[in-house]
Formats: C-alpha cells, sequence, structure tokens
C-alpha cells in the first residue's frame, strides 16, 4: 500500500511540475510576444521611411479634419494637405465594377490595398515603375503607402462643376479640401502648363558667366538653404542677366532682385536717404499702384549712382554685394518653396509675389484666378534655364 502511495505522489508531482511547465512555456511565450510587438514597434520607428510616417500623419490629420467637418466644426475654410514630395493623394470611391477596377490595377495601381476593395478610401502612395497609362508615365505603388477608410466620397470640383468619378488622383501639394453640403470636394491648383523655351546664345553664354563669376557663392548658398544650384543660376540670369549693380523698375537691386521692403526684414542695409521706404507701413504693398509715385522717385534715384564703383555701392546698399544678395536671395527662394511645396509656385511667388498667390490659391488656384503672361514667361524662362544647367553639371560631374 505504501508503494501505491509513493507511486501516487510521484504521479501527482510530475503532474504539478508538468502543469508548472506548461504554465510557464505559456507565460513566457506571452513576454516573447510583446517582447517581439515592442521590438517591432521601436525598429518601425527608426526602419520606417520618413516618406511614409509623413503620409500617415497627414492622413491621420485628413480623418480629423473631415470628422469636424462632419459636425459643423469646419465649414468654409478651406485645408490643404501636406504629404512628402513624390508621392500622389488617391481617393478611390467603393462604387465601382469588376471591370473598371482590373484596368485601373493595371494601368494606374501597383497592388490595390484590400481596404479599398471594400470601402471608400483615401491613400497617399509614391510613384512606382514607369509605364503607360491614365497618368502620364506613372504608376503608384499603394503597397508601400498608406490608406485609411473614409465615409463619403471625395468629388472633384473643377471648372465650375462637381465631377463624380471612381477614383481621383493628384499631386497632394496640390489640392485643397473643402466642405460642401454634396460632401467632401477637392479643387486642384492645376500644374501651369509651360512650353519649353530655347535659351539663346547670349542667354547660354551669361550662364557661363555667372557660374565662373558666382559659382562659388551660389554653391554656398545652395548646400546652405538646400535648394539646387542650377535653380539659384537660373533665377539669376533670369533677374539680372548676372549683372551685380542690376537696378529693377520697383527698386529691385543686385543679382537677385531683392525688393527693399524685403531687404529691411532681413535686417539689410538699404539704400533710403530720406526713410521713405522705412515709414512705409506695412499694411501697404509695395507692389500697390498708390505707392507708384515713390517707387520711380527710388529707382530714378537708384539708376543715378548704379555706375559708382562697387566696393562704393556696397558701402551704401548691402543689396550690391553678389555674395549677400545671393544668400537672401537663395533663403527667399527657399522659404518660398518650403511655404508652397512646389518649385512652380515658389518661382511664381518671386516674381509675383506672395501675397497674390495667396489669394491665388484661396479662390481656387491658377486656373481660376489666371497668371499673368510676363509671370508665365518668367516660369518658362527659368526652368529651361534649369534644365540646361542641370543637363551640364550632370555631363561634367
Amino acid at each position: 500500500m505504501k508503494r501505491g502511495v509513493g507511486r501516487a505522489y510521484k504521479r501527482n508531482k510530475e503532474g504539478i511540475m508538468l502543469l508548472r511547465f506548461v504554465i510557464e512555456l505559456i507565460i513566457a511565450m506571452i513576454c516573447l510576444f510583446f517582447l517581439f510587438l515592442l521590438i517591432s514597434t521601436i525598429w518601425s520607428m527608426f526602419t520606417q521611411p520618413k516618406e511614409k510616417m509623413m503620409a500617415r500623419e497627414a492622413l491621420d490629420d485628413l480623418k480629423q479634419i473631415l470628422s469636424k467637418v462632419k459636425i459643423g466644426e469646419i465649414s468654409k475654410s478651406p485645408w490643404r494637405l501636406y504629404v512628402p514630395r513624390g508621392w500622389w493623394f488617391v481617393s478611390i470611391a467603393k462604387e465601382y465594377d469588376e471591370k473598371s477596377m482590373s484596368l485601373l490595377k493595371k494601368s494606374i495601381i501597383v497592388d490595390m490595398p484590400k481596404i479599398c476593395e471594400q470601402t471608400t478610401c483615401a491613400c497617399i502612395c509614391p510613384e512606382g515603375k514607369h509605364t503607360q497609362g491614365f497618368l502620364p508615365g506613372t504608376r503608384l505603388d499603394c503597397s508601400k503607402g498608406v490608406c485609411v477608410t473614409i465615409q463619403k466620397p471625395i468629388l472633384e470640383y473643377y471648372e465650375g462643376k462637381f465631377v463624380k468619378a471612381q477614383i481621383h488622383i493628384a499631386k497632394p501639394r496640390d489640392i485643397y479640401f473643402i466642405h460642401k453640403t454634396e460632401g467632401y470636394f477637392i479643387t486642384k491648383i492645376e500644374e501651369i502648363m509651360i512650353s519649353p523655351v530655347s535659351l539663346t546664345e547670349n542667354e547660354l553664354s551669361t550662364l557661363n558667366q555667372i557660374e565662373q563669376n558666382y559659382g562659388a557663392a551660389i554653391k554656398g548658398a545652395s548646400q546652405k538653404y538646400g535648394i539646387e544650384a542650377a535653380l539659384v543660376k537660373a533665377v539669376i540670369l533670369r533677374e539680372s542677366s548676372g549683372k551685380w549693380n542690376e537696378i529693377g523698375t520697383s527698386g529691385e537691386v543686385g543679382l537677385m532682385q531683392i525688393m527693399p521692403q524685403n531687404a529691411l526684414v532681413w535686417d539689410m542695409k538699404i539704400y533710403d536717404p530720406d526713410n521713405k521706404i522705412k515709414n512705409t507701413p506695412e499694411k501697404k504693398r509695395w507692389e500697390d499702384s498708390l505707392m507708384s509715385n515713390l517707387k520711380t522717385d527710388y529707382h530714378n534715384k537708384l539708376i543715378k549712382m548704379k555706375d559708382k564703383p562697387m566696393s562704393e555701392l556696397i558701402g551704401i546698399d548691402d543689396r550690391f554685394d553678389p555674395e549677400k544678395n545671393i544668400d537672401k536671395g537663395t533663403a527667399y527662394l527657399a522659404d518660398l518653396y518650403k511655404k508652397y511645396n512646389s518649385v512652380q509656385l515658389a518661382l511664381i511667388a518671386y516674381n509675383w509675389g506672395p501675397p497674390r498667390v495667396d489669394e491665388c490659391l484661396q479662390k481656387g488656384g491658377p486656373d481660376v484666378c489666371g497668371i499673368p503672361a510676363d509671370t508665365k514667361e518668367y516660369l518658362a524662362k527659368v526652368l529651361s534655364a534649369v534644365v540646361k544647367t542641370g543637363t551640364e553639371e550632370e555631363a561634367t560631374s
């Protein structure tokens, strides 16, 4: 009998040990699972592409905005969607048929997310491999993008009409989301269609001269502010033809034609003998027609002194100093690019003025308010010079 009790005790002890082992194993597996999640989270924080994180943040912001629109907290003000450069916004409605979805996958979107096959969704996707399709030369790789579900389809408002389609695609920097009773819709700020412009022999020669005379200063400012040197050279070509003492009709001075009021904001010393510019109320635009007499008088005074030696002019006005002019002009160009996230809009603002561009965007974009012909010509010349300069730099690098 003692043997039976001993065996039972032994079996019971073994059972308890086995149970303890199983419990410990389960606890260990649970701990490993949570440890894996923690490591994965930390790993993704450091390895997830910056662009994808930006896209996710942008869509999270979008969902918050749309929820506020739904309950009436936001009703009139447009809201702009900022996402990584080179990525596209895609709005896909759920009311599609199998044929159109098949065509969509073949022509535009690589690896359509499953979430978009079941409900209306909004995605931000990078460009994938290039092929012919609805978007010239572009396919979107949404397997590497980010998607969220939305309650209402996003309609496009184009040329005064609502356009209902199964899919809307646009570069995110070119979209405003606005709420109307019909639902959410987007207004595209159309890309300005610019025809290539051939540079004259004289302009090509001037570009080379700009590089010889100011290449080091341009390179330094380019690296300092993150703007391509080719773009800075192109702006100098169009603004002043490389003349350090160029005077503009509104009192702009130097290689990058810095406006007097901008120079004051940047703490540059300017020629202002009567303090008329310094004492101009900030709310008055220098470009306003009411300021025409002051501008004309200021321009005439600058013209009379422009042929003085550089050393003398630099002592009067910092804008005559090529290095300072290039530095401040490039900084301004960089600020405009950061503001609009578009080289084209930055150049338009540099030529036409940021207040006018802001008003234009509020009205619905360049296709609504219209861009002046001389600004379009300016844009075409600058971009053509950028292409030319950039091609030459690639060939010599």
